[in-house]
């Protein structure tokens, strides 16, 4: 989807170089994002039923269990919010990484192929 995106910003001849020039203020809007969606998930599982709690984030603890987090699966509605912010990115991760050492294997045997023939 990213390739995809990418493919029609140079079609349509999109300057792609705004997000190398403003990749400070793209990270640090991001990181605020995050704090302020963690602090609302965490301030919204207190008015969840307890059987939709995690066992494991309900120690008592204030740290703990905002770091742990103390709704198992939240949602709003019906749109699955772990799933979104952290199964897919990490598994997109986990795909392109794997790629990537992919492509380094295959280059490395090539050039040791190239090496060892001359």
């Amino acid at each position: 989807m990213c390739a995809m995106a990418v493919g029609v910003a140079l079609y349509k001849d999109v300057n792609l170089s705004y997000i190398h020039d403003y990749l400070r203020q793209l990270a640090v809007s991001a990181m605020m994002f995050a704090f302020v969606f963690s602090i609302y998930l965490y301030v919204r599982s207190w008015r969840v039923p307890a059987d939709e709690l995690a066992p494991e984030g309900n120690s008592g603890s204030f740290v703990y269990d905002f770091f742990i987090g103390r709704e198992l699966n939240p949602r709003i509605r019906n749109f699955d919010l772990k799933y979104f912010c952290e199964l897919r990115p990490g598994l997109m991760g986990w795909v392109s990484s794997k790629h990537l050492i992919t492509e380094i294997i295959n280059h490395k045997v090539v050039l040791l192929n190239i090496i060892f023939a001359n």
